[in-house]
């Protein structure tokens, strides 16, 4: 038995012992403990002892009862039919900084957190007197603080009739916590663990991106010097027929491969590092429409160090349509499936192993499923294997809580995880998520995917507001041929440019920059400028604070992360340049 399990057997036992002193109060067994009395003065005297032996019981019980309700650890109320509260116990008061004269004038919905609302008011519709319902929900205390609880509900009936509803609960907050700071420590060691891995697949396009831009730089300005020394002896009348030995054609297209190679490592780099920024976005609350293949190859390229000595990782992605959820979270869930689904297969034997990754829609919803050909769970497993902290990994290599983190992920999107497993045989994981209508479908997660529109002819005029030298030199080589580019080195210096010029079409700015940040200078503009607040594009390496976290989802400006995508960012550019370009002041 779990803990959680011997905690909730603990909390039922609690409501049932009050709910049962609760009838007797009511009247219920009272009335069956009056005997009728016989004439005479000898049945009045029985009926006197009994009556009396009744009301002591009935004190007693009364007693009882009290010291239950009043004294418990417990958070108890009873609640009506329509949601006011009927009693609350002094646990309740302390823990919710109400009094119990304040609680019999307010309503349970006014004790819940918002998203709870909806969920506990389909629990209270939906209470029987034959067994109590488990509850997990937030309360919210006077002073605005969250309480995380814990307990069982039950429907309290009479003549067939709910009368009311009757909950015990237990604070969980600092539970909660432990498990969240544990989370988030196992989160961390999952990215240690693979962090070699990154490393491994970073290092391999670097070195040859790395050797070949030497190399330009070293051998290209012999190059262009001997292509210079040719054109000064052409003189007026051309040059010879035939280069002379001071050309080498060959050499210069040779250099343009290694510059094209190098090219293409630093994309690869670039998709690795887009990889390792969604896996810093798993807190983030935002949902937005997302393709299971986008999370699911994230997830393959940061555990492709786990795979490549176990099995061979085969995908098949089918044609399906956008969930509503966060890359961050679903890309935690595939990762912890798919390090799972590795870890069950021993080094060594590659060509007979294999780890799936399939996605397919199911009728109104999308199915993605992670097998393996591996150890498999065995079936006294089963029951627990989404259980908090429960793990048959030795000690050091997980701590129980990717199953349970993932579980909770999927149901918080509406949606389920369940499993298949023969020990011996291997396992498959499947998620099942709604899918979003097609209209939903055509949407993008993010600017840095958003296809820009073909860029037209409209000259803007741009402001660059970047701390990083590099970045401001190549915004305004990347943006000067189509427009007027404008740089300042940062938030400072960029207010000190728009306090006397607001004459631009766009401003770009970095979002995180030290003393005045690219968000201190947006509010600024929100309250000074705010027409030129709604023409900022953020770019960001990648790294939010939560309190820029919180702004970005607040507002609505557009977010390109860092390395940009050159012709997508220039089209949207483009695109932004024209409708702002006739109200410039």
């Amino acid at each position: 038995m779990t803990d959680l399990e011997r905690e909730n057997r603990e909390l039922r036992a609690r409501l049932e012992e009050a709910e049962e002193t609760l009838r007797a109060i009511q009247g219920g067994e009272i009335d069956a403990l009056v005997v009728s009395g016989v004439d005479g003065d000898r049945g009045n005297t029985l009926e006197g002892a009994e009556r009396r032996r009744a009301e002591e019981a009935l004190h007693a019980s009364e007693e009882r009862y009290l010291t239950l309700f009043q004294n418990t650890d417990d958070l108890i109320q009873f609640v009506s039919p329509s949601g006011e509260f009927l009693a609350v116990n002094k646990k309740w008061t302390s823990v919710l900084e109400y009094s119990q004269e304040d609680a019999i004038t307010m309503r349970v919905t006014d004790i819940l957190r918002e998203d709870e609302i909806p969920k506990i008011a389909g629990l209270l519709s939906s209470l029987t007197q034959e067994k109590s319902i488990r509850v997990e929900t937030v309360f919210v205390s006077r002073s605005g603080k969250e309480i995380y609880v814990d307990g069982s509900g039950i429907g309290v009936f009479k003549d067939g009739k709910y009368v009311h509803a009757a909950g015990i609960f237990r604070d969980v907050t600092e539970r909660n916590k432990l498990r969240i700071r544990v989370a988030q420590s196992d989160h961390l060691a999952s990215l240690g663990l693979l962090a070699a891995g990154v490393a491994h697949e970073v290092n391999n396009p670097l070195t040859y991106t790395l050797y070949n831009l030497e190399t330009v730089v070293e051998d290209l300005p012999q190059v262009v010097s001997g292509y210079a020394r040719w054109l000064a002896q052409s003189g007026p009348e051309g040059g010879p027929d035939e280069p002379s030995e001071m050309l080498d054609p060959a050499r210069a297209y040779e250099l343009v491969d290694l510059a094209r190679q190098a090219l293409e490592g630093a994309e690869r780099i670039r998709s690795i590092a887009h990889t390792l920024g969604t896996f810093t976005r798993v807190d983030d609350e935002k949902l937005e429409p997302i393709n299971l293949r986008d999370a699911a190859e994230n997830a393959r390229n940061m555990a492709s160090n786990e795979i490549k000595y176990r099995a061979k990782l085969v995908l098949d992605f089918g044609s399906t349509p956008a969930v509503l959820g966060s890359e961050g979270k679903l890309s935690q869930v595939f990762l912890n499936l798919i390090v799972n689904a590795a870890h069950a297969i021993d080094e060594g034997d590659i060509e007979n192993n294999i780890i799936r990754i399939h996605t397919y829609s199911d009728g109104d919803h999308v199915v993605a499923e992670v097998s393996d050909t591996g150890k498999g769970i065995p079936k006294e497993h089963h029951a627990r294997i989404f259980d908090p902290f429960f793990t048959t990994k030795d000690v050091g290599e997980g701590s129980g809580l990717g199953l349970s983190i993932s579980a909770k992920i999927v149901a918080d999107l509406g949606g389920e995880i369940s499993f298949e497993s023969e020990e011996g045989r291997g396992s498959t994981f499947r998620i099942r998520l709604p899918a979003l209508t097609s209209d939903c479908d055509q949407v993008t997660r993010s600017a840095a995917t958003k296809p820009g529109a073909d860029a037209g002819a409209t000259r803007g005029r741009i402001l660059v507001v970047d701390y990083e030298e590099g970045i401001r030199a190549a915004m305004a080589h990347m943006l000067g041929t189509d427009h007027e580019v404008l740089t300042a080195s940062s938030g400072a210096q960029g207010k000190e440019v728009l306090e006397s010029d607001q004459a631009f079409d766009l401003l770009i700015l970095d979002l995180m920059m030290p003393k005045m940040s690219g968000i201190d200078l947006h509010r600024w503009l929100a309250e000074t400028h705010p027409q030129l607040a709604s023409r900022v594009i953020f770019v960001t390496g990648g790294v939010f604070t939560p309190v820029a976290r919180q702004y970005l989802n607040k507002v609505s400006t557009l977010t390109f992360e860092k390395p940009l995508n050159t012709d997508n960012f220039k089209k949207t550019v483009a695109k932004l340049i024209v409708p702002h370009h006739t109200m410039r002041p």
